[in-house]
């Protein structure tokens, strides 16, 4: 929570630290793995990626390399299930974070979406 709030505020030092610190392929490889292992064992895994601003997000699209469409396919491939979730539908108080209202909304949203999957697998089985 900050007042007041600045939706650009954290662009600069997270550009900063994304310039030093890409995506890296062997990375997203051993997650995979892990993922893989995890979802045979018969542990469900979830991924997303949090909501943010689109500044934020292209910012991380640029700087680091994170390519979203790639990993979630790749979640998918290896098992994983991807939730998606849509950004404008939240707020950021400093560019990165969601404020309190947004914070409280998506845990909602993330929550009904984790039960309609529990149900689903339990339906299922």
């Amino acid at each position: 929570w900050k007042v007041p709030a600045n939706s650009e505020e954290q662009l600069k030092p997270y550009g900063a630290l994304f310039d030093d610190n890409p995506v890296k392929p062997a990375r997203v490889d051993a997650l995979m793995q892990q993922i893989r292992r995890w979802t045979k064992s018969g542990i469900t895994v979830v991924a997303f990626r949090p909501p943010s601003t689109t500044a934020m997000e292209e910012l991380e699209n640029v700087k680091s390399g994170f390519d979203e469409t790639s990993i979630q396919q790749a979640v998918e491939t290896n098992g994983g299930i991807w939730l998606s979730f849509d950004s404008s539908q939240y707020t950021s108080y400093d560019g990165s974070h969601l404020d309190r209202r947004s914070a409280k909304r998506f845990s909602t949203v993330l929550g009904q979406k984790i039960r309609h999957l529990t149900t689903a697998i339990h339906r299922n089985k």
